[in-house]
């Protein structure tokens, strides 16, 4: 589900990325190039792990449900906000 609806980003993001450093791939400064395969290959790893290490590695020990879920934790905060609070009449005693 997740690949589903952010796997097109994330290659989208690798793909600019790795094509804005192409052109620096062919600079006659050195810096430069160098600059540009460190680019190069830190997208390239990027989307090399989080495809092959890290869907599996989510899936495997991931969320379940709604945990992690922020939405399930603001309707449950709202819960627990509108139920009363019970109070002992009893002065010093605890429950």
């Amino acid at each position: 589900e997740a690949v589903q609806g952010m796997g097109i980003s994330v290659l989208s993001g690798a793909g600019t990325t790795i094509g804005a450093a192409v052109p620096l791939l062919f600079a006659s400064f050195l810096f430069y190039v160098k600059m540009g395969w460190f680019i190069f290959f830190v997208a390239l790893w990027g989307v090399i792990y989080s495809f092959t290490m890290l869907v599996p590695l989510m899936m495997i020990c991931g969320p379940e449900g709604t945990q992690g879920d922020v939405t399930h934790l603001l309707r449950c905060r709202a819960v627990v906000k509108a139920e009363p609070k019970v109070v002992d009449e009893k002065v010093g005693s605890t429950p």
